[in-house]
């Protein structure tokens, strides 16, 4: 009973729906549409939303075309920058590295410049020094000079232009009066040796200090014909 029921429902409510079609169909014919018009006149709406989304579709398509193509685009510069940026660092490393080289050599410079400077104070403080031991060693000498010419005329005052000269011996001097008169027989005879050699006592710290070593007579002619007498 239940069965026919749900079966004449069904049957009824396909009944509605086929006289609805069939009234909307003939109210349609009467507007002055054929059932094809109809059809296609609920047909053409659906496909103008799909081909307007369709469009919209493409046009994001190219949007993000464009997009991806510009990522790649920085992607590359980005890399060339990386590249150029790692070829810099290697050049800041090596410049880095010569620095420190020049640096070291700079270093190494200076002190060269101070020991050479000291060097050369040294000698220059070495060398007033020995100016000053030069000045004072011929003020010595002219000294012991004088004073010896001065005895030696006194002794001899029958010679006129009698001369005295400092002769190197070696690394030290001699100190001799020299005249055409005089020779080794005038030193042995009569006083000239006594004198000399109470001369020598009495100025032996400068004529230490005037490297003298030895103090005498020479022949003016013969410079071998001499008599000399050691500083002691």
């Amino acid at each position: 009973m239940i069965t026919c029921n749900k079966f004449f429902s069904a049957l009824f409510l396909f009944a509605f729906l086929l006289i609805g079609s069939c009234t909307t169909l003939a109210q349609e014919r009467q507007r002055g549409y054929t059932a094809d018009e109809f059809e296609k006149s609920y047909d053409l709406k659906l496909p103008a939303v799909s081909a307007q989304h369709l469009d919209s579709l493409k046009e994001l398509r190219l949007y993000q075309e464009r997009n991806v193509k510009q990522s790649a685009s920085q992607i590359e510069k980005l890399k060339e920058l990386q590249k150029m940026n790692i070829a810099s660092l290697r050049q800041v490393e090596n410049a880095e590295v010569e620095l420190i080289k020049a640096k070291a050599l700079l270093d190494e410079t200076d002190k060269q410049i101070a020991e050479a400077s000291k060097i050369f104070e040294q000698e220059l403080s070495n060398a007033a020094h020995m100016r000053l031991l030069a000045d004072d060693l011929a003020l010595t000498w002219i000294s012991i000079k004088a004073s010896y010419l001065k005895a030696i005329r006194q002794s001899f005052p029958q010679y006129n232009y009698i001369t005295v000269h400092l002769l190197r011996t070696g690394r030290n001097l001699a100190l001799v009066a020299r005249h055409p008169r005089f020779s080794r027989r005038t030193f042995d005879v009569g006083k000239p040796a006594h004198l000399i050699e109470r001369w020598i006592k009495q100025n032996r710290q400068n004529l230490i200090k005037g490297l003298v070593i030895e103090v005498g007579l020479m022949s003016a002619d013969r410079i071998s014909d001499s008599r000399t007498l050691k500083v002691e």
